[in-house]
C-alpha cells in the first residue's frame, strides 16, 4: 500500500472446506473506502459460489462500528458457505484482539420441572443465544432477529389446543430473554409416548422461520427435571431428542479436579450416561466485543469503583474517628454524629463482594448485574433514608462540639495533620454523595445495554427505584426540616407584648417556604397607596398557607427571637390576601380586608418572586371528591398499594430460615433469627413470586416446596411486599370507621373519611387475613365482625391490599397488543381484565384476571367506555411516556377444593356459573355460592369455554381444584 493508507484485506477463495487447505496470499487492490465490498459479479448476497470475493477495509479505530459489521459479515461468510477465509492485516496495530470464531450451537436455557403435588408440568423459557450460527438457506440480514418460543404437549389431552403455548415476542436481539413460565396439567392416564416440544422461531418480514428446538418425554420429566442450557436441534432431530449443553466455567466450578480436552473448534463431547439420549457438550459463550458492550463494561466498572471508594471511606471513618471518639463522646453525641454508618458500610461491603463475584474470570467481564442492584436498593433503601435524615443533626452536633469541646476540636485537627485529606465531614458525606451520583451511574449502564439483554428491563426498574428513593428521602428531609423550623418559630416567636402566640403554628399540613427581611410599609386601609407609613425592616415568614410579619431580635450571645407584627396577632392567610403591583416601580402591594402592606423590592426579579410567594394558587394541592370524574378521590383510603419486586439470593444445601403459609401459598409465615433469610431481609409479610425465575402462580404449598428442593447451587427468590400490618384504635365515637363485606375472605367495603381506619392506613378493598393474630381468611362474615366487636380499645390487623398500582416500562412506539391483556365491559358497568397472556408482560407486572380498571396514568376511567379506554391505552403506548401506570382493584378470590365429591354442578351458560351447592359439602365449606361466575379453573381462563370443557377441566384435576370466583 502506498502512502499512509493501511488496509485490512479479506480474500474468500473457491473450494470445498478442508482443514488442510493452504490459503493463497491476499491480492492487493485499491482502497474502496470503509466497509466497501468489491465482488466480481453482481448479486453477491445470493451468488456466493464460484468467483473470489475481495473485501478492502481501511484500518480504523477499535470503536468504529463499520469494522465490527464487517467482522460479523466475515463470520457469516465462513459459517454459511463452503469458502475458506483468511485475513491479512497490513498495519502493525489494528483491531483489539478478537475471540476465535467457534461453531457453538444455538441454544436455549430452560427449566422443566414436574410438580408431583399438583400433577403439573412447569416449563420456563428463560433465554436463548441465536447469533452463533447462520442458517444456510437465509440471506444475510441487517440487525438481530425477532424471536419467540412455542411450547406444546403432544398428544394434547385437552383436545382444544389449550396446551399450545407461546412466549411474548422478543424484538431485534440475538440474546432474547423471555423468563416466561407455562403450566401443563398432566392426567394420571397420560400417554406413555407423550412429549413436551420446545421450538424457537424467528420472524423476518411477515414470515416465521424455524430456528431449532428439542423435545423430552413427560415420563422422564416426572423423575428428572431439565435445568440449564440445551442445544436448538434441527426439526427432524428435535421431535425425538434433546442435547444438553454446559458452560465450561460451570464445569470448572463444579468439578475443579476434572480436566477435559477440547478440539480446535473449542467443543468436546462428554456423556455421563451413554444409555440416555442426553449428549453433554462443553461450549463457551460468544464474547460481545462491540463498542456498546465495551462501554457497558466500563460503566459497570465505574459503578464498582464508586461503590468501593465509598465503602473504603466509611471504613476509614469508622477506624479513624468513630472508634476513638466512642470513649470521649456520650452515646447520644456519638449516635448523632455517625448514626447507622456501620450498618450501611456492611451492606455496601456485601454488595461490592457480590458484584465482584459476578465478574467472569475468563473474559474479565460482567454479564447480569441488575438483580444484584435491585436487591441492594431494596435492602439498603431504608438504611440510606435513616442515614441521610440524620445529617442535619450530625452537622449541628459537630458544630456544637467544636465550640464547646476543645478536646474534640484538637482531635479533628490532629487527624487532619497526620492524615492529609482525611476530614470527618467529607467522610460522613460520602454515602450521601454516592446517593446523588447513583442515578447517573445506572443511567450510563442502561444506555449501553441492549434492549434484549437480560439486564435491560431490570435496570430500567432499578433506575425508577433509585429515583423514587431519592424523591422519598428528599420529601422526608423537607418534612423533617419543616417540622424543625416550625418548632423553632413556635418556641422563639411571641406577640409584641411578649405573651405566647394565640394560635398553633405547628400544623401537620403546614410547611415552611421562606424567611426574608424586606423593607415594608404598613397602611390602615386595604391597598390605600396614598396613606403610607414610614418603611421599616420586617422579617416575613412565608408558609404554604399563611405569612407572618415579624421583627427579628438578634442579641449577641443569645438565641434569635421574633416578635409578631401581624394586626390582631393573627396569621395572614394566603387565600384571603389580595396582591397588586405597580408596573412603574418595584413595589408589591398586598393586604386583607382591613389592612394593607407594601413591599419595596430591591429589583424587578425580587418583585416577581414576592408576587409568586403571596399567590395562594401555587400551594394548592390536588384534592377531588367523587364529582370530579377525571381523577380518583383523594385520601389514604384510595391510595393504591405499589407493587415492587426484589430478588433475594440464598445458599442451597442448608437451612434457609423461613417457612410458608399452608393456607396462602407463597406467603412467608415465619423468618427465624440468624438465618440466611433474615440476613437477606425477608419478612413475614413478603410473598414468593418466583423461584429461580420460575413463576409459582397457581402452585399449591406442597408444589412450591418442591421447587425449593431443586438441586441447584443457589436459590434465587423474587419476592413482593404483599401484606400490611395495621393497628387501628377506636375513634371518639368508639367506632373503627369501616364497613366489612363478604365471607371467606372478608373485605373492607367502605372507609369513613378521616376516620380511625383511614388514619391507620387501611384502604378500600383490603382483605382481612388476621385479627389480633387470629386467622380469619376462612371465617364467615358474622364471626369476623364478632371478633372485631370484642376488641375494646384497638385491634391489630393483617391485610392484603387489592387496590394496586401496576407499572409497565414502555419502549418508544410500544404496541398496545404487547401488553398481554384484554378488557371487557358489560353494558355500563366497570371495565375488567378478561384475559391475560400466561406469565406475560401484564401478569409479570402484577395484573390479575378479573381486575377492575380504575385509572390510566392519572386519568379516571371507571365510568368510561371500553372504546374510550382502548384509545387512551393506545395513545399512551404510542406516545413518549416511559411507563404506563394502571390503578386496578382485585375482584376475584381463589377457592381451593380438595376431595372427590365437590358438591357442585355447573350451568351450561357462558360465562359458566355454579348452579347448586350441596349442604355441608366441600364447596359449601369453602364458601362457594349458587350463581358464582367461574372465571378460571386452576388458572385456566374459562369465560368463553363450553360446558363440557369446564367440566372436563375440573374432573382432570384429581388432587385439587382451584376455582376463581367473585369476591363478594
Amino acid at each position: 500500500m502506498a502512502g499512509t493508507t493501511s488496509n485490512i484485506h479479506i480474500l474468500v477463495l473457491n473450494g470445498e472446506k478442508d482443514e488442510n487447505l493452504k490459503v493463497a496470499s491476499c491480492t492487493s487492490c485499491a482502497a474502496l473506502g470503509t466497509g466497501a465490498i468489491q465482488p466480481n459479479r453482481p448479486n453477491v448476497r445470493r451468488q456466493w459460489s464460484r468467483p473470489p470475493l475481495v473485501v478492502v477495509i481501511p484500518a480504523v479505530e477499535q470503536e468504529d462500528i463499520a469494522a465490527q459489521n464487517i467482522l460479523w459479515f466475515c463470520q457469516f461468510v465462513s459459517l454459511s458457505t463452503n469458502f475458506s477465509l483468511t485475513m491479512h492485516l497490513t498495519k502493525e496495530h489494528s483491531f483489539e484482539q478478537q475471540p476465535p470464531v467457534t461453531k457453538t450451537p444455538k441454544r436455549i436455557r430452560l427449566s422443566a420441572v414436574f410438580i408431583h403435588a399438583d400433577d403439573m408440568l412447569v416449563i420456563t423459557a428463560h433465554e436463548a443465544r441465536l447469533i452463533t450460527e447462520v442458517s444456510l438457506d437465509a440471506a444475510p440480514r441487517l440487525g438481530p432477529p425477532t424471536s419467540y418460543v412455542n411450547v406444546f404437549l403432544d398428544p394434547d389431552p385437552t383436545e382444544d389446543g389449550y396446551n399450545q403455548k407461546r412466549t411474548a415476542i422478543s424484538v431485534k436481539t440475538s440474546s432474547p430473554a423471555w423468563n416466561q413460565t407455562f403450566k401443563f396439567f398432566i392426567p394420571q392416564d397420560i400417554d406413555e409416548g407423550a412429549r413436551i416440544h420446545v421450538a424457537v422461531w424467528e420472524r423476518q418480514g411477515g414470515d416465521d422461520h424455524y430456528v431449532g428446538g428439542l423435545s423430552v418425554s413427560v415420563i422422564q420429566l416426572m423423575s428428572v427435571p431439565l435445568l440449564g442450557w440445551y442445544a436448538l436441534l434441527p426439526r427432524d432431530t428435535a421431535v425425538k431428542s434433546y442435547t444438553k449443553l454446559r458452560i465450561r466455567s460451570e464445569i470448572a466450578a463444579q468439578q475443579p479436579s476434572q480436566t477435559c480436552t477440547s478440539s480446535s473448534n473449542s467443543t468436546s463431547v462428554y456423556s455421563e450416561d451413554e444409555t440416555s439420549d442426553m449428549l453433554d457438550v462443553f461450549v463457551d459463550d460468544t464474547v460481545d466485543s462491540s463498542p456498546l458492550e465495551r462501554n457497558r463494561q466500563n460503566a459497570i466498572r465505574a459503578l464498582l469503583v464508586a461503590l468501593e471508594d465509598t465503602t473504603d471511606r466509611m471504613d476509614l471513618c469508622m477506624n479513624v474517628f468513630a472508634e476513638p471518639l466512642n470513649i470521649d463522646l456520650t452515646s447520644e453525641q456519638h449516635s448523632a454524629l455517625f448514626a447507622n454508618i456501620d450498618e450501611l458500610k456492611g451492606s455496601f461491603r456485601q454488595f461490592t463482594d457480590n458484584l465482584v463475584s459476578r465478574r467472569v474470570e475468563e473474559t474479565n467481564r460482567f454479564e447480569v448485574i441488575g438483580d444484584l442492584l435491585k436487591s441492594f436498593l431494596s435492602t439498603t433503601g431504608s438504611k440510606f433514608t435513616v442515614y441521610v435524615l440524620s445529617r442535619d443533626t450530625a452537622q449541628q452536633t459537630m458544630e456544637q462540639l467544636k465550640k464547646t469541646s476543645t478536646d474534640f476540636a484538637s482531635f479533628l485537627s490532629q487527624q487532619v495533620s497526620t492524615r492529609p485529606g482525611v476530614d470527618l465531614e467529607s467522610l460522613l458525606s460520602a454515602p450521601v454523595m454516592l446517593l446523588h451520583s447513583l442515578p447517573q451511574l445506572i443511567e450510563e449502564i442502561l444506555t449501553n445495554t441492549k434492549e434484549g439483554h437480560a439486564d435491560y428491563l431490570i435496570l430500567k426498574d432499578v433506575k425508577s427505584q433509585i429515583t423514587e428513593l431519592q424523591k422519598k428521602i428528599a420529601a422526608q428531609v423537607t418534612k423533617m426540616r419543616t417540622m424543625n423550623r416550625l418548632s423553632f418559630y413556635e418556641d422563639h416567636l411571641t406577640s409584641m407584648d411578649h405573651s405566647p402566640l394565640p394560635f398553633k403554628l405547628l400544623q401537620p399540613s403546614r410547611s415552611f417556604i421562606k424567611e426574608e427581611t424586606v423593607l415594608l410599609e404598613f397602611a390602615r386601609r386595604t391597598l390605600l397607596r396614598n396613606k403610607k407609613s414610614r418603611p421599616r425592616h420586617v422579617t416575613i415568614l412565608v408558609f404554604n398557607d399563611c405569612i407572618l410579619l415579624t421583627e427579628k431580635n438578634e442579641a449577641s450571645g443569645q438565641e434569635t427571637t421574633y416578635s409578631l407584627l401581624n394586626p390582631g396577632n393573627k396569621p395572614l392567610y394566603l387565600n384571603e390576601i389580595y396582591v397588586d403591583n405597580d408596573d412603574g416601580s418595584n413595589d408589591v402591594f398586598f393586604g386583607s380586608k382591613s389592612n394593607s402592606f407594601i413591599i419595596h423590592a430591591e429589583n424587578h426579579r425580587q418583585k416577581v418572586q414576592w408576587i409568586n410567594y403571596l399567590k395562594a394558587d401555587q400551594y394548592h394541592t390536588r384534592c377531588f371528591d367523587g364529582s370530579h370524574d377525571q381523577y380518583l378521590p383523594n385520601g389514604r383510603a384510595f391510595e393504591p398499594a405499589k407493587i415492587s419486586l426484589r430478588d433475594v439470593i440464598l445458599p442451597s444445601g442448608c437451612e434457609l430460615g423461613f417457612s410458608l403459609r399452608p393456607d396462602n401459598p407463597g406467603i412467608i409465615a415465619e423468618v427465624r433469627q440468624g438465618t440466611p433469610a433474615m440476613e437477606a431481609g425477608l419478612q413475614n409479610i413478603d410473598a414468593v413470586i418466583r423461584i429461580n425465575q420460575i413463576s409459582v402462580s397457581g402452585l399449591s404449598h406442597e408444589g412450591i416446596m418442591e421447587l425449593l428442593r431443586l438441586p441447584l447451587d443457589k436459590i434465587n427468590l423474587t419476592v413482593q411486599r404483599l401484606l400490611r400490618r395495621v393497628t387501628v384504635l377506636r375513634d371518639i365515637d368508639h367506632s373503627f370507621g369501616l364497613v366489612l363485606q363478604g365471607s371467606k375472605p372478608t373485605v373492607i367495603k367502605r372507609i369513613d373519611p378521616n376516620g380511625a381506619a383511614e388514619r391507620a392506613g387501611l384502604r378500600l378493598g383490603d382483605i382481612l387475613l388476621e385479627v389480633n393474630g387470629i386467622y380469619v381468611g376462612n371465617l364467615h362474615h358474622k364471626r369476623v365482625v364478632g371478633i372485631l366487636r370484642k376488641c375494646s380499645q384497638g385491634v391489630r390487623l393483617l391485610v392484603r391490599p387489592t387496590l394496586r398500582s401496576i407499572v409497565f416500562q414502555l419502549a418508544p412506539n410500544f404496541s398496545r397488543d404487547l401488553l398481554g391483556f384484554s378488557l371487557m365491559q358489560k353494558g355500563k358497568s366497570f371495565l375488567h381484565v378478561c384475559s391475560l397472556e400466561e406469565d406475560g408482560m401484564a401478569s409479570t407486572a402484577g395484573l390479575e384476571l378479573g381486575d377492575q380498571l380504575w385509572e390510566i396514568n392519572g386519568r379516571n376511567v371507571r365510568s368510561k367506555t371500553k372504546e374510550f379506554t382502548e384509545t387512551l391505552l393506545e395513545k399512551v403506548c404510542a406516545g413518549e411516556a416511559a411507563c404506563l401506570r394502571l390503578v386496578v382493584l382485585s375482584t376475584l378470590r381463589h377457592v381451593t377444593l380438595q376431595g372427590q365429591m365437590l358438591g357442585i354442578n355447573i350451568t351450561g351458560e357462558r360465562p359458566p356459573r355454579i348452579g347448586n351447592v350441596d349442604n355441608d359439602s366441600i364447596a359449601e365449606r369453602a364458601g362457594l355460592r349458587p350463581g358464582d361466575v367461574i372465571w378460571a379453573v386452576n388458572g385456566r381462563n374459562v369465560l368463553k369455554a363450553t360446558h363440557s370443557q369446564v367440566v372436563n377441566s375440573i374432573r382432570a384435576c384429581t388432587t385439587r381444584v382451584v376455582l376463581s370466583v367473585p369476591l363478594t
